[in-house]
This record gives structure tokens, sequence and C-alpha cells, in this order.
């Protein structure tokens, strides 16, 4: 939130939900706290021209005020000339979060984007040098996911869901179908154990999985932007041994929906 001016937030949590109570941004000089929903009192706005289908918009989020009116339309090349100053843009730039393309985002605001990660990239290769090189900055996390990742390089090995909640990164739509697959393989032990006529007995601290099969539920066609070609996600997701290994970048992947 620090990019759009926010300094301090405070939390609530209930149950396993939490979200921001209060947030705090400078004005004048002097700290202003907010605890109301949907006011305008934080410098930012967003651009957009489709919702998703709970009605949210797919935007881009820009700190500060602007000169355009509401509803104002952009070209893509206006869009593109101003994008580097969007919280979309410094996420990526920063490595806080994984690129993820798909085929409507036009061509020329993908390639701003993949600037931003090969620079997030280059901060990050150094960052894991110092870190490699020193005994002290191991204990230090470090903001950049590039510094972490070894889904690309090397693979990463995966045989509990808690490798990849609580000890590696890796991009998120591979997350969610491994997730998926985890709670698959619960529920055919489930069934397994009713064909069988056996008792079963679930356990939440159980998060071992297989990552054979993990493409039986669905293997999307994406568009690989150095081949210039659509493969099957399968074709450039290697599995061995339950270690999965990314054959592509993810900036080189773009989702066709």
């Amino acid at each position: 939130m620090w990019l759009v001016g926010v300094k301090k937030q405070q939390w609530r949590k209930f149950g396993k939900t939490t979200w921001v109570a209060k947030a705090c941004f400078e004005k004048d000089g002097q700290e202003v706290w907010l605890d109301e929903k949907q006011t305008d009192h934080i410098p930012a706005y967003i651009v957009t021209s489709n919702i998703e289908k709970n009605g949210r918009p797919l935007a881009w989020v820009f700190p500060g005020d602007t000169n355009d009116p509401d509803g104002s339309e952009l070209t893509k090349e206006m869009l593109a000339n101003r994008l580097e100053k969007s919280v979309n843009y410094q996420l990526l730039r920063y490595g806080l979060v994984y690129p993820y393309f798909f085929m409507t985002l036009a061509g020329r605001l993908r390639d701003k984007l993949i600037e931003a990660v090969r620079r997030a990239q280059a901060d990050g290769h150094q960052k894991r040098q110092a870190l490699e090189n020193s005994t002290a900055e191991r204990t230090r996390k470090i903001p950049n996911l590039w510094v972490y990742d070894r889904s690309v390089a090397d693979g990463i090995k995966i045989s509990d869901l808690k490798n990849i909640t609580d000890e590696m990164e890796i991009h998120p739509y591979l997350f969610r179908k491994i997730a998926k697959t985890w709670y698959s393989q619960r529920m055919q032990d489930y069934w397994n154990a009713l064909r069988e006529n056996s008792p079963y007995d679930f356990d939440e601290n159980d998060k071992s999985l297989r990552l054979a099969g993990l493409f039986e539920d669905g293997d999307p066609t994406v568009f690989i932007i150095s081949d210039q070609d659509f493969v099957k996600l399968s074709e450039i997701v290697q599995i061995k041994d339950n270690t999965l290994q990314l054959l592509r970048s993810p900036m080189d992947i773009v989702f066709l929906s």
C-alpha cells in the first residue's frame, strides 16, 4: 500500500479473514487516519475498461492525482507512456509479484511490464549473490521473489503443500493448480475408502501430495513469446520425482484466458 502513499495500516482478523481496518497517509505534512470504506481521501486513481465476474474492475492503479476527468478514454499509447508510474509496474519492478500475462493485454503494455521484470531479476541476482557470500545477510528476508525463485533454474522439490505455502516461491497459476491437486488427492483417498468399505480419517495436518497427474483436470494452451508459438502448459512444465521445473520464464508465458 506504500505505493499509493499509505504510510501505516492497522489490520483486523476474524477467523481466517484478515483486512485493513485503518490506513494512514500524509496530507499537508500531517498524518491522516482513514477508517471509512468507499472514501476517496487517498490520492490515487485507476484506469480500467473491464470488470471480472464478481464485479471488480480489472485495473491499472496509479498513485497521486490526475488531470484526466473521470470517464476519459486513454489510447494504448497514452497508457504505455505513463505505465512506469503505475502500481502494477512497480510491483513487478521490485519483484513483489510474478508476471501473469493474458492475451487480452496489448503487446506494447506487456513489453513495458517485461522490462520491469527484467530489472527486478537483475536486482534479485545481485542480492542472491550477497546472501550466498555473507552469513549475516542470509538471516535477512529480502522483498524480491527473484532472490529466492528456483522454479526455472533448478526446479523445486514439492512433496508437501507446505513447500509452496511456507517455503518456496512459485507462479500463482501453478500454486493454485498444485493446491487443487492436493484437495483432489484427499477426495480420491476418501472415495477409495468408501469403495473398499474401509475407514477413512482425514488428517488436516497431512499436506503430502503427488505431482503426478497435475494436468489431469486441465491443461491450458499458452503462448510462448520467445518461440512465437502456442503450446500446452504441460509441455513447458517438467515433473520428475516430485520436482517441478518451469522450462520457460514466467514473463515468457501468456495465458489465453
